[in-house]
């Protein structure tokens, strides 16, 4: 099966996700999908955990918004999505690396999502 292609906007406080569905079968190894799921981590050798699943949409979107202390500053949270299907998990989407500010633009804002390391 072939992985979702993941790619992401940094906003003020969050990051949107976004990635096409899987609809092709010979994509998905001749089964529809079942329902993807969004994953993070902390650290580039931390394990995912998933935060949601989707079931439905042509085009899906998954807003992550970071709570003011959530992570220290300079932190990297990195992102991916996997799809599922009757025949199990597929190959998750490339990791989508952001890096939080070191410094808020105001005080008592919340930590701030940064540069886009790579996806």
């Amino acid at each position: 099966m072939n992985s979702p292609s993941l790619a992401g906007t940094v906003l003020y406080n969050s990051i949107s996700l976004s990635w096409p569905a899987l609809t092709d079968t010979v994509k998905t190894g001749g089964d529809p999908i079942i329902y993807y799921e969004v994953r993070y981590k902390e650290c580039s050798t931390c394990s995912y955990s998933p935060i949601t699943t989707f079931s439905e949409g042509l085009f899906l979107t998954y807003t992550y918004t970071l709570a003011s202390g959530a992570f220290p500053n300079g932190t990297t949270v990195y992102f991916t999505v996997c799809a599922e299907n009757q025949v199990g998990m597929g190959a998750c989407s490339s990791d989508f690396g952001v890096a939080t500010c070191s410094t808020p633009l105001f005080m008592n804002d919340p930590i701030l999502a940064g540069t886009v390391l790579y996806n």
